[in-house]
């Protein structure tokens, strides 16, 4: 393989979650530091930094010769927007070198306001595939962060057409996995109502315990056991390991990968020093050599997740060690187990096992566990070791009293690498010296010392400093003036090399002309103001700024906002979105105006079938297929040789949040954009109408008044035309999608697994069992796999029935927009479902307000009906996840 690292320009970015993580960053090595500012970015919960410090902390790491990005990447409200464009201007002030950004909304406000400050496309965005990059440059961004779940021939296909279109790509090479595609999990709104991951308040839900038995399992006679709530909640079931890429830092230069993201803004500063300094150690070799032995040790130690790392979704790898195990929390590494328990002399004898590869040192932090449960830790005192014994004091007797020979132990810290470190001191700035001497008559010389940055983010930049001095009575030896100008100690700087070419003494003979006539003093002053020079260079200015680096244009398809809506204006639409579609195609009609079926069940062999069997009953509606916003590796292929076939299976078009949406149809054709482009703010909104749109669905996690919030903001962008020809999207009936996934907890994604297959057949391609997934307060999720791509999605345990959106569309309707009333299917029988649709356009077509009354109260008694046929819990309110009611 090429040494794809020589005179590479790889970044090597880290997280500062806090000010001392920041600086350890760099001490260690890293290029770059991503960190946020208050609570609005994607870890809240760090301890990050305030407004007021940006310009101390750029010019901090712009002064070390270190990149600096803002995180701001959450999804914001319309009154928050303000506050995020001050923290960016304050950030623009200080020469930040980048923002990244998941709100398009955001976006499209920044890249107006300050046209030459890259913007960064956060993995939240979810773009996997060409049309997401095409996007993506569309709007403006310098740089997008790809989905970790990417294969390594994936990552090289888009790395390629970013270098075309002159952008970066960046992926994660260390720390946590999510197990939902990022951007797409709602999950943390089942511990707490007011968290949402996108707002940076993720709780981790999928770190605790599941279980998974089959939904509607028959019993002995045949009978379908409903209640099948009895499985004992027992492990981590969708907790994955810690990623670690190290050894395939090649690969991924070679694929053309711009920058390396280590995760971990929530983790402390040892964690950001050992992770740094040995993925900078192996870049630093690597440039070098074309091999390197990582020291997973100090790895491990650093943190990590069931004892090892994975590398499933960079490899492909189906191999089955992608999961925590039972312990999903700080694993550390395994030393051995407790033989002898002195109370007395307070010793805990332990007997090492075979696999340990490090002891610890005085001041390690060491676990004692029991059943996967730790006893106790605490920090290692006085250590013995002889032979597979080790004894260790530390532990106050009452905890002792806790033990047991047989309890595992296990070391937490690396406190001896982390000395070593410390004693390696900062990584300086390398430069390049020459010095150059002018004779200005008999008693005066100019000095001239050149200098030319080798290292680092400024490499490549030229600076020079001069000083008119008096002649020296004694002449200086070149050797002597070339190591006084290597004098750099505690400057930030080496200097790898001085030229003196320039400094030839026409005056002395050839004997003597390698001696100056300069006085020391000089030397070390002009060297002292050059670095002063540079240093303020440094701190002034971001590495790399430049108007527009990517030209934001607009597709063809996006010119005109005046489009003509293709379906019937004159009253409230009704959308039956199939979550699953029916298991044969005669129950899929049930009354409604459009119909939404999910792409991952339709062929060329079975999409008439289910197109017919909706014509025949309700020959005008509008049949569209539902497009998930992550078409990830082969699947992306797929989709865009699925999207050439909707109109020979008879579909009008698609709704979907993909990113890249416009560029995997035509323009003619009918558009959607589902709550997965997780639309919250008005400028959000006017970028999705910019894609001409039939209809836009906000996020999720909006109730009704917030909806209202961001229409009534749109005439301040000057597009209120645009919104009457676009239907608002209202959700009022279904169980929620909590989250998709790259990996399914049933068959764990292993070749050949055909676990979850329902019929084997190219007409049911995708039709699978479906599962319980029941959290440990027994409440019974609805587990969907898909077969035909090994993914999975997670509906809530609730039906949600939103009678504020209900009745309140017609606020929308009296301002002359159109609404679409959609409702999410999956279980419910076709007479439930036609009912429901029935009464809601019963009520639709009502004037008497005893009659609306009426039949508000048959609905809500027809939806618990149905919650019970199902056994869900019914929420008749409006699930909030943004704090405001």
């Amino acid at each position: 393989m090429d040494n794809y690292f020589k005179d590479s320009n790889i970044e090597l970015l880290a997280p500062g979650g806090s000010l001392e993580a920041i600086q350890a960053a760099v001490h260690a090595g890293a290029d770059a530091v991503y960190f946020g500012v208050g609570n609005l970015n994607a870890r809240a919960n760090a301890q990050n930094i305030e407004i007021d410090q940006i310009t101390e902390i750029v010019t901090w790491l712009h002064m070390n010769s270190a990149r600096a990005y803002l995180a701001l990447n959450i999804l914001l409200l319309n009154n928050e927007m303000n506050q995020a464009l001050t923290i960016v201007e304050s950030a623009y002030g200080a020469g930040i070198d980048g923002i990244i950004v998941q709100d398009i909304g955001l976006a499209s406000m920044i890249r107006k306001k300050y046209p030459d400050l890259p913007l960064h496309a956060s993995t939240q965005m979810t773009i996997s595939d060409k049309a997401g990059l095409i996007r993506a440059v569309e709007l403006g961004f310098s740089r997008v962060v790809l989905p970790r779940e990417l294969h390594l021939e994936t990552i090289r296909e888009l790395s390629e057409y970013a270098r075309s279109s002159g952008i970066e790509i960046e992926v994660f090479v260390h720390g946590a996995l999510c197990i939902s595609y990022s951007g797409q999990c709602l999950m943390s709104g089942l511990e707490h109502d007011s968290r949402s991951a996108n707002r940076g308040q993720c709780a981790q839900p999928c770190r605790l315990n599941y279980s998974v038995s089959q939904y509607g399992a028959t019993n002995a006679s045949g009978n379908i056991i409903k209640s099948n709530v009895s499985a004992k909640t027992e492990h981590p079931l969708i907790s994955p390991r810690d990623q670690a890429l190290i050894d395939y830092l090649p690969q991924l230069a070679a694929a053309g990968v711009f920058s390396l993201k280590i995760e971990g803004r929530m983790r402390g500063s040892d964690y950001v020093a050992l992770v740094v300094s040995e993925y900078r150690t192996a870049l630093d070799k690597l440039m070098v050599s074309q091999s390197y032995d990582a020291d997973y040790n100090k790895l491990l130690l650093a943190f990590n997740r069931g004892g090892s790392f994975t590398r499933r979704y960079l490899l492909n790898d189906k191999s089955s060690d992608f999961l925590t195990g039972d312990y999903p929390g700080s694993f550390g590494m395994k030393l051995g187990e407790i033989k002898n328990i002195d109370i007395s002399s307070g010793t805990l004898s332990i007997f090492l096992s075979e696999a340990y590869s490090k002891l610890p040192v005085k001041g390690d932090i060491i676990s004692v566990r029991r059943n996967n449960s730790e006893v106790a830790s605490a920090p290692a005192g006085k250590l013995q070791h002889y032979g597979r014994q080790l004894g260790i004091k530390g532990f106050h007797p009452d905890i002792m009293r806790r033990m047991r020979p047989g309890d595992l132990v296990f070391l937490m810290s690396d406190n001896d690498s982390l000395d070593k470190i410390r004693k390696q001191g900062h990584r300086d700035t390398q430069v390049s010296f020459k010095l150059v001497v002018s004779y200005l008559g008999r008693e005066k010389i100019e000095l001239l010392l050149e200098a030319e940055i080798i290292s680092g983010i400024y490499a490549g930049k030229s600076f020079s400093q001069n000083r008119r001095c008096d002649k020296a009575p004694v002449l200086v030896p070149f050797d002597r003036i070339e190591k006084q100008l290597k004098k750099t100690g505690g400057t930030g700087f080496s200097v790898k090399e001085v030229n003196m070419s320039g400094c030839i003494n026409p005056e002395l003979s050839e004997i003597d002309a390698a001696y100056l006539p300069v006085a020391i003093s000089d030397i070390n002053g002009l060297r002292r103001d050059l670095l002063k020079l540079i240093k303020n260079e440094f701190a002034k200015s971001p590495a790399v700024r430049k108007e527009c680096q990517t030209n934001y244009k607009e597709n063809s398809c996006m010119a005109d906002n005046s489009h003509a809506q293709t379906e019937a204006r004159d009253r409230v639409r009704i959308d039956a979105w199939y979550q699953r579609l029916p298991d044969e195609p005669s129950d899929i009609a049930c009354g409604a105006d459009c119909y939404i079926l999910p792409l991952w069940g339709l062929t060329n062999e079975n999409a008439g079938n289910y197109v017919d069997a909706i014509r025949r009953i309700e020959e005008d509606c509008m049949i569209l297929v539902w497009l998930p916003p992550a078409p990830l590796n082969e699947i992306a292929g797929w989709v865009e040789d699925s999207m050439s076939n909707l109109h020979s299976w008879g579909i009008n078009g698609v709704a979907s949040g993909h990113p890249g949406i416009r560029h995997l149809i035509d323009c003619d054709t009918h558009l959607e954009i589902d709550t997965t482009a997780n639309i919250t703010n008005s400028a959000a909104y006017c970028e999705a109408l910019r894609l001409r749109p039939n209809a836009i669905a906000c996020s999720d996690e909006l109730n009704f008044s917030q909806i209202r919030e961001i229409i009534s903001g749109i005439v301040d962008f000057g597009l209120e035309k645009a919104l009457e020809s676009t239907n608002i999207v209202l959700p009022i009936y279904g169980r929620q999608r909590l989250m998709s996934s790259a990996f399914c907890p049933v068959g764990q994604n292993q070749a050949q697994c055909r676990k979850c297959y329902l019929r084997e057949t190219d007409i049911y391609p995708d039709q699978a069992k479906m599962y319980n997934f029941i959290d440990r307060k027994k409440q019974r999720h609805i587990l969907q796999t898909h077969p035909r791509f090994c993914t999975m999605d997670l509906l809530s345990s609730w039906l949600r029935y939103d009678e504020i959106m209900l009745v309140g569309q017609g606020s929308f309707a009296s301002v002359g927009i159109n609404t679409s009333l959609r409702l999410y299917f999956m279980t419910e029988t076709s007479t439930e479902k036609r009912r429901l649709i029935n009464l809601i356009r019963a009520y639709n077509k009502s004037f008497e307000k005893e009659d609306q009354k009426r039949l508000l109260a048959e609905i809500r008694k027809h939806t618990a009906a149905i919650a019970d046929s199902v056994e869900a819990e019914l929420k008749t309110g409006r699930r909030n996840i943004y704090g405001k009611s």
